[in-house]
């Protein structure tokens, strides 16, 4: 809602406050990701925790992906290069995320957990650069 900071009060466009939505939800399925199995013991039950740490690793990529389609498909910004470079490295790194979500064996999981959320960082970094190279757009 920094938009709204600017001289004549603009709103924010759509596609940007989705965008941030969704990688907000994604970043807060990461950031909860390594604490699921301590929350429930200390009784914390919000949707994470009540998906597991399986469901929540496997769910982590969506909002991922779903924030880089909007940020790419979004009303399109004339000249922006970024768009060209970044889409496929924040899909890349989304695939790395959703591969390390799959299956959880034995002595991997702690390198899984680690991956899906280093997978996590790159792709929402790659977003968040997204959303700077679009910066003069973000109000129309």
């Amino acid at each position: 809602m920094v938009a709204l900071s600017l001289p004549r009060h603009p709103w924010p466009a759509w596609w940007a406050v989705v965008a941030a939505a969704l990688l907000g939800l994604a970043a807060h399925l990461g950031d909860v990701l390594p604490d699921i199995e301590e929350d429930l013991r200390t009784g914390v039950r919000g949707l994470p925790q009540r998906l597991g740490p399986a469901r929540t690793r496997l769910l982590l990529p969506l909002p991922l992906v779903a924030a880089t389609a909007v940020l790419l498909l979004g009303p399109s910004v004339p000249g922006c290069r970024a768009a060209v470079v970044l889409g496929p490295v924040a899909l890349l790194a989304a695939a790395v995320c959703a591969r390390a979500a799959r299956g959880v064996d034995g002595g991997e999981t702690g390198r899984r957990r680690k991956a899906a959320l280093a997978g996590t960082v790159a792709v929402a970094a790659v977003d968040v650069a997204l959303l700077v190279a679009r910066g003069a757009d973000l109000t129309r």
